[in-house]
């Protein structure tokens, strides 16, 4: 989809009928994701499936990152609840246990013995669903609320520091936290809020 949309910058002839069924494809496959922290993946339909869910959030990111075109996706009742919802689960499971969705601060830990082939499959997917956030709430109040009453600004925040794991994390938690700003005075005061303590 990516190289589709290269090629033709008018449109990228993904019909938004299509655009709709990938976003409920990565919905409904969500909890595959995380199965690989527990190993419970032992299975290849799971492994396939969670494989699966995390290249359908890189092509939900390249879709709703400055193309008009899918900028609808904003206004699907789930899609930005279920992703604040992954990314709450993600940063849960790394913090309660060390597993793959942990972060780190060794940026040689992406490679095994500097094979890049034994790169686990999870690397950015913390930054890619923090970037998917940011782009939802582009210029949107009601998915800036959202996300607020959803308690994500401040698991956003926590993102802010550099990890191994999730090369950009901090650059795409500074991008979404603006978008998550902009022209929303209370989102503004919580952010204000929580410097202060």
């Amino acid at each position: 989809f990516a190289q589709l949309r290269d090629e033709d910058s008018e449109g990228c002839g993904v019909p938004p009928s299509v655009a709709r069924f990938l976003a409920s494809s990565f919905q409904n496959g969500c909890g595959a994701v995380l199965m690989l922290a527990t190993g419970s993946a032992s299975s290849d339909e799971v492994l396939q499936e969670a494989l699966t869910v995390i290249s359908l959030l890189d092509v939900l990111c390249e879709m709703t990152s400055d193309n008009k075109q899918f900028m609808f996706l904003q206004d699907l009742p789930d899609l930005l609840d279920s992703t604040v919802e992954l990314l709450m689960q993600v940063q849960a499971l790394g913090k309660a246990s060390k597993n793959i969705f942990s972060a780190t601060q060794n940026i040689s830990s992406l490679t095994k013995d500097g094979d890049p082939s034994s790169c686990s499959p999870v690397i950015s997917f913390k930054a890619h669903l923090i970037r998917l956030i940011g782009n939802l709430c582009h210029s949107n109040t009601s998915n800036q609320n959202k996300v607020r009453e959803l308690e994500g600004i401040p698991l956003i925040l926590d993102n802010c520091n550099i990890d191994g794991n999730n090369p950009f994390i901090s650059q795409w938690a500074i991008f979404t936290i603006r978008n998550l700003l902009e022209n929303n005075k209370e989102n503004q005061e919580l952010v204000a809020s929580l410097e202060r303590r």
